[in-house]
């Protein structure tokens, strides 16, 4: 049984995978917090009719995204981990988006909002990866798709902002992040797989530096 949430956007979704099949709650707009979290978590495992005991990973999106989504999803699942000693699946919330557009061909770009007329960008190619997740304007997506196998679709917050800029795309969805329903089906993967890390292993995916951080460096500069 696979325990899952993403926090990484504005989106924040839990879910929870048994032999009875996937259970998940969504809920758009609010900063997550742990207390919210590990209510839904009991929620969730009281429903089933299971306790934390059942767990037998934990899978969690690694970002990049939300530096306080990030931080406060890590924390609770860390705690959960240490205290009852669950393994964590670090899931790719790029490659969880891209599990019900498997079988296209061409080029998908998951585009998820970040700051500043820039998103988070993976591109794929006959749904295999393409180089990493990278922190792009719109120029930058678009130079990396001109170069991409056709058909070219977007998928991921970002699709609407960017379809302005370069109105021959083809948007898939603009959902506005990684559903945790998906995140567990790789993480039970990454379990079978024995691709799972320990709490004081698992940390999250920022690519960029916070704008705190950028800041402090200012200042020091």
């Amino acid at each position: 049984m696979i325990l899952g949430a993403d926090t990484s956007t504005s989106n924040t979704s839990i879910a929870l995978l048994t032999d009875d099949g996937i259970s998940e709650i969504n809920f758009y707009g609010n900063k997550p917090n742990s207390n919210l979290l590990f209510s839904y978590f009991d929620y969730l495992m009281t429903t089933a009719q299971i306790s934390i005991n059942d767990i037998e990973c934990l899978a969690i999106g690694k970002g990049p995204g939300s530096f306080t989504g990030l931080r406060i999803s890590f924390a609770a699942f860390k705690t959960l981990s240490q205290c009852n000693d669950i393994p964590i699946a670090l899931v790719d919330p790029f490659d969880a988006m891209l599990i019900p557009y498997r079988n296209l061909s061409g080029t998908i770009a998951v585009l998820q909002t970040a700051r500043k007329g820039h998103a988070f960008s993976s591109f794929y190619t006959d749904s295999k990866r393409a180089g990493d997740v990278s922190y792009l304007n719109d120029k930058e997506i678009k130079s990396v798709l001109n170069k991409s196998k056709a058909p070219i679709y977007i998928l991921g917050s970002y699709a609407a902002e960017y379809l302005e800029f370069d109105p021959e795309s083809v948007i898939l969805s603009e959902k506005k992040g990684p559903l945790a329903s998906e995140i567990v089906k790789i993480g039970y993967e990454k379990f079978k797989n024995n691709d799972t890390v320990n709490f004081e292993e698992a940390e999250p995916f920022y690519l960029r530096p916070s704008y705190a951080e950028l800041s402090l460096n200012e200042d020091k500069g």
